[in-house]
């Protein structure tokens, strides 16, 4: 009776590996089909103008050549791949792989023929739940991946050009 129910445990924790095996590898099709990966790359500059705006908006002793040079190794080591790894993980917390299949079939149809693409109620009726969770886990995620690297480099910065971050260098205002 022990090994029926070993058996039926092990089975059971095969299964469900599977299925993640499975719902992950639908959600890297559907994350493909979307292009996150190139939108990402493509946003990337702007995203690192726009954090060398942030520091200049705060008081900060930091000069231009600070800012430069934040920004060309931001640009440097910012990885899409850890963009789009918080994408993926948010759709498999919250989407089934029926959900995650139907998702990229409804993208595929939209692409064929703009406008023609509809969700079954149940999808809707998920998307309409779920997706403000989804939109924030994103967010919250890749702006975590940012503000670490972000901070990483300026420490870094810092501490090979202190002259830098003087209060001598700090931009008059």
């Amino acid at each position: 009776m022990k090994f029926i129910a070993l058996a039926l445990i092990v089975a059971a924790s095969m299964t469900a590996q599977q299925s993640d095996a499975q719902l992950h590898a639908d959600v890297l099709t559907l994350v493909q089909l979307e292009g996150s990966k190139q939108r990402i790359e493509s946003n990337l500059k702007q995203v690192v103008d726009r954090g060398v705006a942030e520091m200049a908006k705060v008081s900060s002793p930091c000069n231009a050549a600070f800012a430069a040079e934040w920004s060309k190794r931001m640009l440097a080591r910012i990885n899409a791949d850890d963009f789009v790894a918080v994408e993926i993980a948010a759709y498999e917390r919250h989407f089934s792989d029926a959900d995650v299949k139907e998702l990229t079939a409804l993208l595929k149809k939209q692409t064929e023929s703009p406008g023609t693409a509809v969700p079954s109620p149940q999808l809707q009726q998920k998307l309409e739940s779920v997706l403000p969770s989804v939109q924030s886990e994103i967010i919250g995620g890749t702006t975590q991946i940012g503000a670490k690297l972000g901070a990483e480099i300026g420490q870094e910065i810092q501490k090979e050009h202190p002259e830098y971050c003087s209060e001598a260098s700090a931009p008059k205002k």
